[in-house]
């Protein structure tokens, strides 16, 4: 299965999940909006029909009339008629009902007398008096309010079925869900091309790396895009270019070379009768071969530099830019399998896990650009004088995320009037490469520090040039005594899994001491294995 496909097949679910939930609340609140709005207008009406019985029940006693059982009756029967007049809507009307649960008024002329005492609708009337009530009567669905008008010991009820109240919101519910379904096809077409584009550039720089590994350095690396792929891949062609050109050149040199020391052998064997005289000559041709052999092992150190960074290079793009993508692609296979039965805590854990392999693809991606940057003398370097603690506590809030998920506390001891004069950006990215190390190899619940020192005497106590020292202090698994001098060495490869599993390259610490390095400072690193690690490092002030 296709990596965009199992992507679509993990996230579809879910965007439609959360668009079937989006309209599901649509349709709740409208429903809930009608509710109220049909329970005002209800209550209005009944206020009217209220209104109607008291005007006449205010009449009999104006003129002295409630005792006379003619008038009462002729008074409700004028109020009935009033009442039942009444419209709501088209087929919402007002009734009433004694206290014995007869209907007295109906606009329905074959229902007044019927008895729904027994009804379970009435009984909840007769209980509240005055409040609202759903309820089915004769076959159909009402809503409808009530009052109890003590007088005449009437109940008053203004009702209109749910089909006319709820028939709008009911139609406007099929058509959200039907929206949301076609917009989870075409989010889920887009997503599909969007993975297709992605992977592409990947697959083409993977093949070529496998490639160049394997000797071939007339491999050059296509990628018809515009991002870091294709920088990435520029920079993978101009290195081989560079190291095929100087493999050339030392070749040609060393066949120029030997050519010429051959020609002089020659012509010393056939000039021995004058060796003597040509004594000073021959020192002097013995000193330029010497000079020669100390240039030719200047030049293969040089080489050998160079295969180590080729080499370190393509490891890293043909093995270590694989391993973050292993747990995206197992999570994102597990989804598929489990995303019906999972729990919201497991879906949830699985997107954290895919979410931080996604972000150690990223920082990889990041150091492998500013590392190709320096080696290719492209890194911008611009020294000015700046407030050390500001690039600190920038890395702080980048990287408190990072801590929060571990629980670890981030710390720092910073004075807020240090200035340094440094290039902003290249002391930003190292501390933050030491900080996200410190982390890394921190376990949960622990603690990571950043210390910053302003040192302005020397050994003797006298004034001399000034500087800082930064120390970036955990209290994680520490570093074996045999395996810190490789850490900062670029033709040896070593790296170590996190306490969380996260990986790495290896080429954060080498970046490091390359950039510090270029400020005149020195780093080293100072560890008790199992007890932490403090790596440290000078800036000019």
């Amino acid at each position: 299965m296709k990596i965009y496909t199992k992507i679509l097949l993990t996230t579809l679910p879910l965007v439609l999940i959360a668009l079937l939930a989006g309209a599901g609340t649509t349709y709740y609140l409208s429903r809930n909006a009608i509710n109220n709005l049909a329970e005002n207008w209800l209550s209005t009406r009944l206020s009217e029909s209220v209104e109607i019985a008291t005007e006449h029940e205010k009449i009999l006693h104006a003129y002295g009339l409630e005792t006379i059982e003619a008038s009462v009756t002729q008074a409700q029967t004028d109020a009935s008629t009033k009442i039942i007049s009444i419209e709501i809507g088209e087929l919402g009307y007002v009734y009433v009902v004694n206290i014995e649960g007869q209907i007295v008024a109906h606009p329905n002329q074959s229902l007044i007398g019927h008895d729904v005492s027994n009804q379970d609708w009435f009984q909840e009337i007769r209980l509240n008096q005055n409040d609202h009530l759903s309820y089915s009567w004769e076959g159909m669905d009402y809503f409808g309010v009530y009052t109890y008008f003590p007088a005449w010991e009437w109940h008053i009820i203004a009702t209109d079925p749910e089909s006319e109240v709820y028939g709008a919101v009911n139609q406007l519910g099929i058509y959200v869900v039907i929206l949301a379904v076609i917009g989870s096809v075409i989010l889920a077409l887009g997503l599909m091309l969007l993975t297709q584009r992605l992977i592409a550039p990947l697959y083409l720089l993977t093949k070529g790396a496998e490639q160049i590994i394997q000797g071939d350095l007339n491999t050059r690396i296509v990628i018809d895009t515009s991002d870091e792929f294709k920088r990435l891949a520029d920079v993978f062609n101009k290195m081989t270019k560079q190291l095929h050109e100087l493999i050339d050149s030392l070749e040609q040199r060393v066949a120029e070379r030997t050519e010429q020391l051959e020609h002089q052998a020659e012509v010393l064997q056939n000039q021995q009768a004058t060796l003597e005289e040509y004594t000073s000559e021959i020192e002097i041709q013995a000193l330029d071969l010497q000079a020669s052999k100390t240039e030719l092992e200047k030049i293969n150190h040089k080489l050998t530099e160079l295969n180590a960074s080729k080499d370190k290079f393509f490891s890293i793009v043909a093995h270590d830019l694989k391993n973050p993508f292993l747990p995206l692609l197992g999570l994102s296979e597990l989804l598929d399998f489990v995303a019906e039965s999972a729990e919201r805590s497991e879906l949830k854990e699985y997107g954290h896990i895919i979410h931080q392999s996604a972000k150690n693809i990223y920082n990889l991606l990041t150091n492998l650009l500013d590392w190709a940057r320096m080696q290719q003398g492209r890194m911008p370097f611009n020294p000015e004088p700046f407030l050390v603690n500001e690039a600190a506590m920038d890395n702080i809030m980048l990287l408190s995320e990072s801590a929060k998920a571990k629980n670890i506390v981030l710390s720092a001891n910073i004075p807020n009037n240090i200035m340094v004069h440094a290039d902003k950006n290249m002391v930003t990215t190292i501390i933050r490469n030491l900080v996200s190390n410190a982390l890394k190899f921190t376990p949960r619940d622990e603690h990571v520090e950043i210390k910053i020192m302003d040192q302005e005497l020397g050994a003797s106590g006298k004034t001399t040039d000034s500087y800082i020292e930064v120390h970036i202090k955990d209290s994680g698994i520490g570093i074996k005594p045999e395996d810190i001098d490789k850490l900062f060495r670029i033709d040896v490869h070593h790296t170590t899994q996190g306490t969380n599993k996260e990986s790495g390259t290896g080429l954060g610490l080498i970046m490091c001491k390359e950039m510090v390095e270029k400020h005149n400072g020195k780093i080293w690193v100072e560890s008790k294995y199992g007890h932490g690690t403090t790596v440290k490092f000078t800036l000019p002030k």
